[in-house]
């Protein structure tokens, strides 16, 4: 694992919005706006978006790939996955993913490039139907910040094919919160784990059948130890997605960097949030 240097500058980043029609509909309108409002002058902006499809904002750099990954979130995460993607933006310290069913509300990207985190993205629920039993962790990927060495450095890590690892090592280590049951039935589901990633990242992320966002969250500390991911408090001060009511009274009545899904998870709340 590398060691980071000290910085004297901002860390840089790049913004990637992922793009699947040659139209624009309204309330992607709205988070394409609320991105150019906020950080479009300061930050570099690309899209990624499948080759031969026409751009819907022409001007803006892309980003081409096969179109098969654009197909639906299942292809979509594939991409996410693969180390082609991050290596387009490797000339850059962090991606911040932006999805256009997000939107952000202030300028402050590069303090949250600073605070040291491999990942953050909107926390999820233990139950979003019953919010009384709180924050689960980090993070959804919609709207998500991304250290990309870290992610290349998982993709490609050799633990487990070429570095040996002990069991009891690796299950000490291993932090597994997204296995449902109790007892015996989560025991086998954390053994499976365990032994699936003994065959190595490559293999693993390509073998993965959940979004994308839950592999990082969940199991790339076990390819690269120190993975750090936002943890669920700090996360709510990035960005929002279910229950967005619930999550503003716990901020303490204060908005995020920014949310996802706002049209989506009352969509009422965010309107008075929306630029003229």
């Amino acid at each position: 694992m590398k060691t980071r240097a000290p910085r004297s500058e901002p860390p840089s980043v790049v913004i990637a919005v992922p793009v699947y029609r040659p139209m624009l509909s309204p309330d992607e309108q709205i988070s394409w706006n609320h991105l150019q409002h906020h950080l479009g002058e300061a930050f570099e902006i690309r899209l990624f978006l499948p080759n031969e499809l026409p751009s819907p904002l022409p001007g803006v750099r892309e980003e081409r790939f096969p179109p098969e990954y654009f197909r639906g979130v299942e292809t979509y995460s594939r991409l996410l996955l693969s180390e082609s993607f991050y290596r387009r933006f490797e000339d850059f310290e962090h991606l911040l993913i932006y999805q256009l069913d997000a939107l952000v509300f202030s300028n402050g990207l590069r303090e949250w490039c600073g605070a040291g985190y491999d990942y953050v993205g909107a926390p999820w629920w233990h139950d979003p139907e019953h919010p009384d039993r709180g924050l689960s962790r980090a993070g959804n990927g919609g709207l998500s910040l991304r250290r990309v060495e870290a992610f290349l450095e998982v993709l490609t890590s050799r633990r487990y094919r070429e570095e040996e690892v002990s069991l009891l090592e690796q299950w000490r280590s291993s932090r597994l919160p997204d296995l449902e049951g109790s007892g015996r039935r989560r025991l086998f589901k954390r053994l499976n784990v365990l032994r699936d990633v003994r065959r190595g990242a490559t293999w693993y992320a390509g073998s993965y059948t959940l979004n994308e966002d839950r592999f990082w969250s969940d199991r790339a500390h076990l390819f690269r130890p120190g993975f750090r991911v936002a943890e669920a408090a700090t996360a709510l001060r990035f960005a929002f997605e279910r229950q967005p009511r619930r999550c503003y009274e716990i901020n303490g009545r204060q908005l995020p960097f920014g949310c996802h899904a706002w049209a989506r998870y009352d969509r009422e709340f965010w309107e008075p949030f929306l630029l003229p």
